[in-house]
């Protein structure tokens, strides 16, 4: 009873459990099983829906709390376990693709970003900023390669070529970079050489 009234439903049922098993006729001891059972069912429906409901909206870490939560209910709970691993996942991918923004490597966020909507597909928030990542990353090469062209056409081969290889190392079938790049690597060896 003690447990009961310090809301301890888990040790009440424990405790009730052990006096019906010692007295299976004390019906006081049934009754208060019954109750913690029952309290016990609300909470965990009520952590399961909070838990599906967190996912949904991309909530990661509250998704995992309330999954525990049920897993403290229910340890073998095989939804649960499923929700629980999902969700430390997409919040592991979300941390790092946050870490990738702030850092600017955005082909790198947007591949975590990626990971996040595999695991939920609906994830609105994660689909704008993947492409959000992958419309900058793009816009950044696209520049670059300018630069590279620019630095070409004033003959300034070793810069030009220093541009494309990064274009390259970002993007390695942007147009025509390969050729690019194989080319001008070419034109400063034969410079290197005549000099």
């Amino acid at each position: 009873q003690k447990a009961f009234e310090a809301k301890d439903y888990l040790r009440a049922r424990s405790n009730y459990q052990e006096a019906v098993r010692q007295d299976p006729k004390m019906e006081a001891a049934r009754a208060g099983l019954d109750q913690a059972e029952d309290i016990i069912a609300s909470k965990k429906r009520d952590a399961a829906a909070l838990a599906s409901q967190a996912f949904a909206n991309g909530q990661y870490d509250a998704a995992a709390k309330s999954y525990e939560e049920v897993l403290l209910y229910s340890p073998d709970d095989a939804d649960s376990l499923g929700g629980l691993e999902r969700s430390k996942e997409a919040a592991t991918h979300m941390k790092k693709a946050k870490e990738f923004l702030d850092q600017d490597k955005l082909s790198d966020a947007a591949d975590e970003l990626a990971q996040v909507r595999l695991l939920n597909p609906n994830d609105k928030k994660a689909e704008a900023d993947q492409k959000a990542a992958e419309e900058r990353a793009k816009s950044k090469v696209d520049d670059i390669y300018a630069e590279g062209a620019a630095l070409e056409r004033d003959g300034k081969i070793a810069a030009a070529l220093g541009r494309y290889q990064v274009v390259f190392r970002a993007s390695p079938g942007y147009k025509d970079v390969r050729a690019k790049v194989d080319a001008l690597d070419r034109r400063r060896k034969e410079i290197l050489n005549e000099n």
